[in-house]
């Protein structure tokens, strides 16, 4: 049973793991005077190198927005350590960036889908497949989020300009079902051609 007491004197992870650095640091500085004991004293280096980077990493990796400015006390005072804790930082919030622009993501794709499955193209700020269809049949051209299209009835093609100048085209009229993956992956973010 946790006394009152117990709790005040529970370590974090986070402070028994800079402690851990910090003397396996320290040990490294020991040893590394005595030639027989040099190998002992790499090794304790490099693991108070990566338990340093591997705290920067779980702080930078916090969801959130809960990161911190620096490397914990017990090690911001050895350049090597504080800089292995920051290369892990960097690197921790890289990932979390990437974690949270892929559940953007997912929920932009989900909320298209479910825009889509209603035929509500206007909440996207689209016009639908049809609307696109009939207005390249009257000879006008579409613009899309920077994509340009229009029907060339001599050519019987479907051009689109993208946002990048490149040109891609169809043969005949965009028919519905490519004019709605084409609409879809736009309302998704995508953006078609070669980009700088």
């Amino acid at each position: 049973m946790k006394t009152p007491l117990d709790s005040r004197f529970a370590l974090s992870q986070d402070f028994l793991d800079a402690l851990n650095a910090r003397g396996s640091w320290e040990q490294a500085r020991v040893l590394d005077d005595c030639v027989s004991t040099a190998r002992l004293s790499n090794e304790l280096e490099a693991q108070a190198l990566l338990i340093a980077e591997d705290l920067g990493w779980r702080a930078g990796s916090k969801p959130g927005g809960q990161l911190c400015d620096g490397p914990p006390a017990l090690i911001s005072g050895i350049d090597e350590l504080s800089r292995s804790f920051v290369n892990g930082l960097k690197e921790g919030r890289i990932v979390l960036i990437r974690k949270e622009e892929a559940e953007s993501q997912r929920q932009k794709i989900t909320q298209v889908d479910a825009s889509i499955a209603r035929n509500d193209w206007r909440s996207l700020g689209l016009p639908s497949p049809s609307e696109v269809i009939a207005t390249l049949v009257a000879g006008g051209d579409v613009w899309i989020e920077g994509h340009h299209l229009d029907f060339d009835e001599d050519l019987d093609v479907t051009w689109m300009e993208t946002p990048f100048v490149d040109t891609m085209g169809w043969s005949g009229l965009i028919d519905e079902q490519a004019c709605l993956i084409l609409l879809r992956n736009i309302a998704c973010g995508k953006v078609y051609g070669s980009q700088p």
